[in-house]
C-alpha cells in the first residue's frame, strides 16, 4: 500500500497507484497498482464509447 514511484518529470515520490503525480501532475509512464489496468489512451476510449453507440443503436432498430 505504501509502496511509491517516481515521477520523470518532477523527480518526487508519488504512491504507485496514482495514474498522475500528486506534485506536478504530469501523467506517469506506467500505470501500476490498483487503478493500473484501466488506463488507456483517449484514442481507445473514443472508439470503445462510439463500438457502444452502434451496438446500442442497432438493438434498438432490432428490437422495434
Amino acid at each position: 500500500m505504501n509502496d511509491f514511484q517516481i515521477c520523470p518529470n518532477c523527480g518526487r515520490r508519488t504512491p504507485e497507484e496514482n495514474l498522475r503525480c500528486i506534485f506536478c501532475g504530469d501523467r506517469l509512464p506506467v500505470g501500476r497498482g490498483t487503478l493500473g489496468s484501466f488506463r488507456f489512451g483517449r484514442g481507445r476510449a473514443i472508439f470503445i464509447i462510439v463500438a457502444l453507440l452502434v451496438v446500442f443503436f442497432f438493438l434498438r432498430l432490432y428490437m422495434r
